[in-house]
């Protein structure tokens, strides 16, 4: 394998990067081996030692690329073979334990290193087509090998923290066929492949149950009107979790049935049918608010980086706040100039102009007003029409009765056809205000002809130009409690 080994040296190396590379650290054995060439030595010795490896996905490929180091391996005299196959198995051994070694330890403590992530129940589509068609095999065939990557970064979790994550399973191999499956990302990701091995379990669990059944990642929120029934339904799926493996948090579930309950950061109300920021994340985002608008107060800088990270928290919320997104568009031009010119670690001056926003913000964070998520059944119609004279608006009753509105426009600001509308559906809410309150409606079916207007209205969303028009029309729907869905026509 090196410079020791002068029997070896006449064995030449393939020129192929098709491997992820195992590298010594240097301190742990007396092994010589190159990032580039410690993958294709392993597979030679594999090869010299005529080992039976798995069936890959380009056997040609493969079969021609092992063919001259098989060759290389066998010249020579009886007693020389002999003398290399041993010196080659003694090496393979030692990288097997290095390997193994570096695996089992708590942390990463430098990049080429490695350990091991367990996943139960888990093939390559080409096994599972040869299961499927032969289920007969033995389960020595069943279980595929051990499969070592490179894993980057440093890593706060010991190899059983890991496994956990990803839902290890302890039981022995006769019973559920499981193999290692490398991660060359790191624990990047581990929500991913922690959701693929959750799918089969929960798709069993919903088969035995009645209840429905939500599940992100590792949170699963089971619902049921009867409380008896999900009681006894999370304690069955509790079970088949833990039969297959899965280690469950106890002190961070909620076993008994609740109508209030919080899941994905939000708590759901469901007596109200509302849903609102949880106390903790809403002091934690309410400081982050308040020491962003004494910096843009007093005129201070802010690493870009971390105004990116303050964005991102009050983005999250606009699920709760529909008019969020509007108010967060200072705070984005400004972030978005500074990393194009500058950079992400870059220091940012926050300017007055990003002051509204943040009030606006921390006034609705301070209120928490819950947001209810149950459609209306009662809705009236409005349609709307904008020219260049003028607007006009039809109300339609629950008895198919009518009432019309119309106007010029007074000011020549309103250029663009997108404003001419929005502006139209403004003053038609304006106009027929009296009469939606005294039907109290609780959704207005707005109809237009402008397939902006339609989409800004539905996302609370705007360019800064209509931006500041979509505002009022949402804030005069939120004053008065009405759901506006806007159609086109």
């Amino acid at each position: 394998v090196n410079n020791k080994h002068p029997d070896l040296i006449d064995c030449e190396l393939p020129s192929s990067n098709n491997y992820y590379t195992a590298t010594s650290g240097g301190d742990q054995c007396d092994l010589n081996l190159s990032p580039v060439q410690s993958g294709r030595q392993i597979i030679e010795l594999l090869a010299a030692m005529e080992i039976d490896r798995p069936v890959r996905q380009n056997t040609k490929r493969y079969s021609t690329y092992l063919e001259r180091p098989r060759q290389c391996a066998q010249h020579g005299s009886p007693e020389t073979q002999d003398r290399v196959q041993g010196r080659l198995r003694s090496t393979l051994e030692l990288i097997q334990d290095y390997l193994i070694r570096a695996g089992k330890r708590r942390y990463n403590p430098g990049p080429g290193l490695f350990r091991k992530v367990l996943e139960s129940n888990i093939r390559d589509l080409k096994e599972e087509r040869r299961l499927t068609q032969d289920p007969g095999l033995p389960n020595s065939e069943l279980r595929a090998g051990n499969r070592v990557f490179q894993v980057g970064g440093n890593n706060r979790y010991s190899g059983d923290n890991n496994a956990q994550r990803l839902g290890y399973n302890n039981r022995p191999a006769s019973n559920l066929p499981s193999h290692y499956k490398g991660m060359p990302f790191g624990v990047s990701t581990d929500p991913r492949t922690f959701t693929k091995c959750i799918q089969l379990v929960i798709a069993e669990a919903k088969k035995r149950c009645c209840s429905r059944i939500f599940v992100h990642v590792d949170d699963i929120l089971i619902l049921n009107y009867v409380p008896m029934i999900l009681q006894h339904e999370t304690y069955q799926i509790m079970k088949i979790l833990q039969y297959f493996g899965w280690i469950i948090a106890i002190d961070k579930s909620q076993i008994n049935p609740t109508q209030t309950v919080e899941f994905l950061g939000w708590q759901w109300n469901m007596r109200t049918m509302t849903m609102q920021m949880t106390t903790p994340r809403r002091r934690e985002v309410l400081k982050q608010l308040r020491h962003l608008m004494e910096l843009a107060t007093r005129k201070k800088y802010i690493r870009t980086r971390d105004l990116a990270s303050v964005i991102g928290e009050i983005q999250y919320t606009k699920a709760q706040f529909k008019r969020g997104t509007l108010h967060t568009k200072q705070l984005l031009k400004l972030k978005d100039k500074e990393v194009a010119s500058r950079g992400w670690n870059k220091w940012t001056q926050l300017n007055r102009s990003a002051i509204p926003d943040i009030t606006w913000w921390i006034n609705k964070l301070a209120h928490n007003q819950p947001l209810c998520f149950t459609r209306p059944n009662k809705w009236i119609t409005i349609q709307t029409d904008a020219l260049s004279s003028g607007w006009g608006a039809t109300l339609t009753r629950e008895n198919k009765e009518q009432v019309f509105a119309h106007a010029e426009w007074k000011n020549s600001n309103v250029k663009s056809s997108n404003q001419r509308e929005m502006t139209a559906a403004l003053k038609a809410l304006l106009e027929f205000r009296q009469e939606l309150i005294q039907q109290q409606p609780t959704g207005i079916q707005l109809l237009t002809v402008n397939t902006v207007t339609m989409y800004c209205l539905n996302k609370g969303k705007g360019s800064i130009t209509i931006a500041p028009l979509v505002d009022k029309v949402l804030k005069l729907a939120e004053q008065y409690n009405w759901i506006i869905e806007a159609s086109h026509i």
